[in-house]
């Protein structure tokens, strides 16, 4: 009797030590679970953060070219306070007259300067040379300008240019 008794003593223990261990098993695969979960989301944060950084730095070199094409382009104040006496001299330079005319106006937005439609006319005496070294002067003067259409007219030895276009600052 004490062998029997000793034996399901013996096999109480060790039911008790299995039935332990699985719960301790249990517990550390929620446990592992739980790690891994933690893992995968400290790895989302990191990407997260790291594309946040790029992000940051681009925003930095943004700014930088902002400044400096702030530099080329003029605000809207100084445009239309110069623009129609720069481009006066020019022609004068030139021997040629003009006439400058503001037309519509586009305000700036994050991704592109304001925008002013332009009309300048442009007469004087047939000489091919005075528009051309007129146009050379304008390309590379402060303004930047993109013309949409350019119409001539030849009335005996004058000639009367029409450039439209559009004129951009900040």
């Amino acid at each position: 009797m004490d062998f029997r008794k000793s034996l399901s003593i013996d096999l109480a223990i060790v039911a008790v030590v299995i039935i332990g261990i699985f719960f301790v098993r249990a517990d550390i695969r929620r446990r592992v679970d739980k790690i891994s979960e933690l893992s995968q989301e400290i790895n989302k944060k990191s990407v997260s953060f790291g594309k946040l950084s790029d992000l940051s730095a681009q925003k930095n070199k943004a700014t930088k070219y902002l400044e400096q094409m702030s530099v080329f382009l003029m605000n809207k104040d100084q445009f239309f306070l110069n623009f129609s006496k720069d481009v006066s001299i020019m022609a004068q330079q030139n021997g040629i007259t003009s006439q400058v005319t503001f037309k519509e106006e586009i305000p700036p937005t994050n991704m592109e300067p304001r925008k002013t439609s332009i009309l300048l006319v442009l007469s004087g005496p047939v000489k091919p040379d005075n528009f051309k070294n007129f146009l050379a002067l304008l390309e590379n003067s402060k303004y930047f300008i993109k013309f949409e259409s350019i119409d001539f007219n030849q009335s005996g030895n004058n000639i009367n240019v029409n450039l439209s276009g559009k004129a951009f600052s900040f």
